[in-house]
């Protein structure tokens, strides 16, 4: 459906680039359309058709770091005619589809005047949980960057690797935990998944790491502090993002692996 010519014509006028998806499992975590992303209507019959109604769901999963994080998703509707025959060919009739791009855009406009007149702080305090990880995540992304994050450099996190025979770590995500407001401060431990190399190699996949030449697995475990500052620029949103604590351990590369493909199966 995505592919139909009203829903690309409706995707080239959204001003921004859509990943929309409909699997179950993303909705079930993020969205309102957790039930039903496709819903069939009663059909009917005539000699040699059957006709439904209908409705495809979607919901986008994309955004750009550093933007204002809202409490509404993008969504998709898109409504069809199905017509099926004695042969089982579903054919495609009339589409129409909408979006609630105003009504996301409206939200996200009121969300950043309240960070520019507020405080980045009272931003977080007006998100969802959900969303409150997704703003943090960005924050972390931004102030860490995954190319060579500051924290990198901590001299005993180094030290530990040098001992092991690491010459270069590699961030390859992070994730964050529970989120702590407590008056014009927040607190939120920040976990880190590194890669060890004993020579300048880039990380890569889960399934290529004992190929590639990672020796370790490295979990970085940060207690972070977020608080208010004065923007210094433009596009500045007005937040430091501090480490007040920091621990890391190493796993070799073999039993990292390992562990995983036990969870996953």
């Amino acid at each position: 459906m995505l592919k139909h010519p009203s829903v690309v014509e409706l995707n080239q006028s959204l001003g921004f680039k859509a990943d929309w998806r409909s699997e179950k499992e993303h909705l079930c975590k993020t969205s309102k359309f957790a039930v039903d992303p496709i819903e069939i209507g009663s059909p009917s019959f005539s000699d040699d058709l059957c006709i439904a109604p209908v409705l495809f769901r979607y919901e986008n999963v994309s955004h750009r770091t550093g933007e204002i994080v809202s409490n509404l998703e993008y969504q998709l509707t898109v409504n069809t005619l199905v017509y099926i025959d004695d042969d089982r060919e579903p054919m495609v009739g009339s589409v129409t589809c909408w979006t609630n791009q105003d009504e996301v855009d409206a939200e996200k406009a009121v969300l950043g005047d309240l960070q520019k007149k507020n405080g980045y702080i009272n931003y977080l305090r007006a998100l969802t949980p959900l969303q409150r990880r997704s703003a943090i995540y960005d924050l972390a992304a931004l102030t860490w960057p995954m190319a060579n994050p500051e924290f990198l450099s901590h001299p005993e996190l180094r030290a530990a690797a040098i001992e092991l025979g690491i010459s270069d770590l590699s961030c390859a995500d992070h994730e964050v935990g529970p989120i702590e407001l407590s008056g014009d401060r927040c607190t939120v431990p920040i976990k880190y998944s590194v890669y060890g190399y004993p020579s300048g190699l880039e990380a890569v996949s889960l399934e290529d790491l004992e190929d590639c030449g990672a020796k370790y697995y490295v979990e970085v475990q940060i207690l972070a502090c977020i608080s208010d500052r004065a923007p210094t620029g433009t596009n500045d949103i007005g937040s430091e993002l501090s480490i007040e604590d920091m621990s890391f351990s190493f796993l070799p590369i073999e039993e990292h692996v390992a562990k995983n493909l036990m969870v996953v199966s």
